[in-house]
């Protein structure tokens, strides 16, 4: 057999089998390696991710899927991109107990003045005069009223006279608030507590970004708040009215809320309303509520109540 045709026969058809195992093994080194830098990606932003609080973890369907009021949370501060970014601390906070959700809102501390000024002034009670500056330090606020199903989830019942699970708990004393904020910072390992006055206040104002208005979020009542004139002496979901400029709903009506300070006059010679003027054993509540006038509702309107004290117009939110 001539060489030539040796090499027709048989070493040509064996370079090509060659050539084509080579090929195969180049495409699949090359799948490989992609393979490799998509997961070496992926694990840089699940890493990315562990910086940021667990509670903090959500994506736009599963807070959909989770929150009574996720179009408009998503509409309102851009969830989506809220929780894609790298950024903390983020401008708020989603927390889950025993499956049920609240949103904490980031307050950026300010300077303010405390009290009555403007609105309503021949309607004010001197409790609420004279108005003071107050600086007050970055805090976090619940953008609602705590709900029945987050108190049942922490507390195991209900004492609300209105039942629903998101409707505000209330019939809620004030001893009561503070079982239930132990109870929770167990769960969460964190510090939530009853908002200062004034951090209440600042906050139902607008805070930095305030307009001034009589009511939380407007000058119109009917827009933002439930009480006496369109509430039929029931309390209603949370968050079905408009909220005011921070986000934050019903500061203005639906139920009073507890705050931590105890009942003091406000002192002209000092700059905060943290002072030891305290000449009664009993706490502030804010806010107006279902049964309430107009001017029970004003921004700057407070009232005391003993500490024990339970009615079912009375409720609070969280501060961190």
């Amino acid at each position: 057999m001539k060489p030539s045709h040796f090499l027709r026969k048989h070493l040509k058809p064996l370079i090509a089998a060659l050539l084509l195992s080579f090929a195969i093994v180049v495409m699949g080194l090359a799948s490989h390696l992609l393979a490799s830098k998509e997961d070496t990606s992926q694990n840089s932003v699940l890493t990315d991710n562990t910086h940021r609080p667990s509670a903090n973890v959500f994506t736009a369907d599963s807070l959909k899927a989770s929150h009574p009021r996720s179009e408009s949370i998503l509409k309102a501060d851009d969830a989506q991109t809220q929780l894609s970014s790298a950024h903390y601390p983020l401008p708020s906070e989603i927390f889950q107990v025993a499956g049920v959700t609240f949103k904490m809102i980031r307050v950026k501390g300010g300077t303010f003045q405390m009290g009555a000024e403007d609105e309503l002034a021949d309607e004010v009670f001197e409790w609420e005069m004279p108005a003071h500056e107050v600086t007050l330090p970055d805090y976090m606020i619940g953008e609602t009223e705590v709900t029945q199903e987050l108190w049942e989830a922490v507390m195991g019942n209900n004492p609300s006279k209105h039942i629903g699970a998101n409707l505000p708990v209330e019939k809620v004393s004030w001893n009561d608030c503070q079982q239930f904020i132990q109870r929770l910072n167990n769960l969460t390992h964190r510090s939530f507590r009853l908002p200062k006055e004034a951090e209440w206040e600042f906050a139902a104002r607008g805070g930095n970004e305030s307009r001034h208005y009589c009511y939380s979020g407007s000058d119109t009542l009917n827009e933002v708040g439930w009480y006496f004139d369109n509430s039929n002496f029931m309390t209603h979901p949370i968050g079905t009215k408009r909220p005011n400029e921070l986000g934050l709903y019903d500061m203005s009506g639906n139920v009073r809320e507890w705050c931590d300070d105890k009942f003091y006059y406000y002192n002209p010679s000092v700059d905060t309303s943290f002072n030891d003027t305290t000449i009664f054993d009993s706490h502030m509540n804010r806010g107006g509520g279902l049964f309430c006038r107009e001017w029970d509702c004003r921004v700057s309107e407070r009232i005391d109540e003993a500490p024990d004290t339970k009615h079912n117009y009375l409720g609070f939110r969280l501060a961190l």
